[in-house]
């Protein structure tokens, strides 16, 4: 009679059913590679993608550095335009001190095409308030809100930043025909043609003070109340006007410029002290 069999091992395992054999996978070599392959892909993504964010974070230095050194030259060639107003006795030594200070709040915190439109327009529409005694801050706004800073194809093309139609018999220079809409109305009128920015400020300038119907205006030493006499008399129709140039002067603070002549006595312009880079915070 032979031995009974030892079933404990059996009994102890019945209870989790049919015990299979766990298949002993290896890796082949096909799903290594495509392993290997996700893992590379990857690995170069990352490194990619941190050497363009890199490459982003270094050339946004380099641009502020770049815009920093503009501004820096920017500002000193404005400043050499006041000094020289100054150097001709047309401003005390505090006022000029003044209004280099306010032109530099000014610009601060413009960048690209309003920046450099702003240190064009700023020393014609001081030399204006000079030579017309139109206030500053008229001619900035009034050539900011017609040319839009200087982008408008009239002031591109022809140098005409104030939108000045050729009506005017005694005008001789060149005429340029421009769509435009007056009064709701869209249609082609004649337009001045100017040589260059500056004789496009000076032109506006000049009309202004040849005609009769502006005469008004030159009562009034503060820009809101002359660009209102000028409408008054029949400069443009837009209804919005007079509110769109308040908007844009107080945008830009340019009342600050609207400074009364005084005649001072001779002042050396070396009391000026020069802006450098050191004294100009880099720009956000």
């Amino acid at each position: 009679m032979n031995a009974p069999k030892d079933i404990g091992p059996s009994l102890a395992l019945a209870p989790y059913g049919k015990i299979s054999k766990l298949p002993n996978r290896r890796w082949g070599s096909r799903q290594l590679k495509q392993t290997i392959g996700w893992i590379t892909a990857s690995l170069v993504g990352v490194i990619l993608l941190s050497a363009f964010i890199i490459g982003v974070a270094i050339n946004r230095i380099i641009e502020q550095r770049l815009e920093h050194q503009q501004y820096v030259q920017l500002v000193q060639a404005l400043q050499s335009d006041i000094a020289r107003l100054h150097s001709v006795n047309y401003y005390s030594t505090q006022q000029t001190l003044d209004i280099a200070s306010h032109i530099q709040k000014i610009v601060s915190p413009l960048t690209g095409k309003r920046r450099e439109f702003m240190s064009n327009i700023i020393p014609e529409a001081l030399r204006l308030q000079i030579t017309h005694s139109i206030p500053a801050s008229a001619t900035i706004s009034m050539a900011i809100y017609e040319s839009r800073y200087g982008e408008s194809d009239l002031a591109l093309e022809h140098h005409n930043y104030f939108g000045i139609k050729a009506f005017d018999k005694a005008w001789t220079g060149g005429v340029a025909q421009m769509p435009t809409t007056d009064s709701g109305v869209r249609r082609m009128q004649p337009f001045r043609i100017y040589d260059d920015f500056r004789s496009g400020v000076e032109g506006y300038g000049s009309f202004l003070a040849a005609s009769d119907r502006y005469k008004a205006a030159f009562d009034h030493s503060d820009g809101v109340n002359f660009v209102r006499a000028v409408l008054d008399g029949g400069y443009c129709p837009d209804d919005n006007y007079l509110s769109r140039i308040k908007m844009i002067m107080e945008r830009h603070n340019l009342s600050g410029l609207d400074v009364p002549l005084q005649k001072a006595a001779p002042q050396k312009v070396a009391q000026l002290q020069p802006i450098s880079e050191a004294t100009i915070p880099v720009q956000n």
